[in-house]
């Protein structure tokens, strides 16, 4: 697991306060905290879930299909996906404060 921690620093953050030393995520915070949570938070609560998901929609394939991928595969689509959110989010910001 060290070595696709290392492989993906996107998707793995080092400082993740979420993850314990188990490799569990934390106790649950509860709706109020799950309606303030970004996308870090949201991730860090429902793991490979989010993951999977997220692959599932950037590839426009079913959960069974991505639980069938390369781990290589899936984590690349989903390192991608995150790429491509962040500078969409960066460019709609520039907009913003141009426009």
């Amino acid at each position: 697991m060290d070595t696709l921690v290392r492989a993906y620093p996107h998707i793995f953050p080092q400082d993740s306060e979420a993850e314990q030393d188990d490799g569990h995520a934390a106790e649950d915070p509860g709706p109020e905290a799950e309606a303030e949570a970004g996308p870090d938070e949201y991730t860090a609560k429902w793991g490979w879930i989010a993951l999977v998901d997220t692959v599932s929609e950037t590839q426009r394939c079913s959960w069974e299909a991505v639980w069938k991928m390369t781990m290589l595969e899936t984590l690349n689509t989903y390192a991608y996906t995150k790429d491509r959110n962040a500078r969409r989010e960066d460019e709609l910001e520039r907009y913003k404060r141009t426009h």
